[in-house]
């Protein structure tokens, strides 16, 4: 995977799939429960986020978050986003292989053929620009190390409030929740904690994966003077 220039990477917008994971008995991924986008601001390190949810049964999670969240159809969200990336020229970063996998296995074959030229997989540059400058130590690569380790090692900071739970078992959770209640004002103190901590993690790794793109094109800028 090539690396983008600071302005590809800065109207790029950034995907990041929360749900069960990758199934080793299956050997797919399930179906996500959602999906955050990121899109940076036209400057500096911000951007607009927002927590796109494929549960019908999420509407609580998505009253809280008023514009920062909605309840949408996984098939005509993806169409629609396809249809804006491809309108503006944004490529849609994602951190690994996974939400390409879930695409793949989830979209129908004519929608994904549409997404597929305009995903853009960050770790494999990441792990060059990494290893070149032997962010992880002299003795150490890039192989097999997790977003959170890929922020400390090369933005001094860490991505996100971890999770107590695993993601997996925090949808589980939020599924119950809402089962439990229809309105969010009906949630226990607990509950919402749950969602709000769930929320915080996945912003967290979409605006992670954007400033490390940030820090990639700044070096490509460097580069190629």
């Amino acid at each position: 995977m090539t690396v983008l220039s600071p302005e590809e990477y800065r109207k790029a917008i950034y995907i990041d799939f929360e749900g069960e994971g990758w199934s080793s008995k299956t050997r797919s991924a399930p179906k996500p429960h959602m999906v955050g986008t990121f899109r940076p601001n036209a400057t500096g390190q911000s951007g607009q986020y927002c927590a796109h949810l494929f549960q019908e049964n999420w509407k609580p999670v998505a009253n809280h978050l008023g514009d920062r969240g909605e309840v949408v159809e996984f098939e005509s969200f993806f169409q629609n986003l396809c249809s804006d990336a491809s309108q503006t020229g944004s490529r849609l970063i994602h951190w690994s292989i996974y939400e390409e996998a879930a695409l793949k296995d989830h979209l129908t074959t004519a929608t994904f053929k549409k997404i597929e030229p305009l995903l853009y997989n960050l770790l494999p540059p990441a792990r060059r620009y990494a290893n070149k400058r032997r962010s992880f130590g002299t003795d150490e690569t890039a192989r097999n190390k997790t977003l959170e380790e890929f922020c400390s090692a090369l933005l001094n900071r860490g991505p996100f409030p971890p999770l107590a739970l695993g993601a997996a078992e925090v949808c589980r959770k939020i599924d119950k929740a809402c089962q439990a209640h229809r309105r969010w004002k009906h949630f226990s103190d607990a509950e919402k904690t749950v969602v709000k901590d769930f929320i915080a993690y996945n912003t967290g790794d979409c605006r992670a994966s954007w400033l490390i793109a940030k820090r990639l094109g700044n070096a490509y800028k460097k580069h190629v003077r």
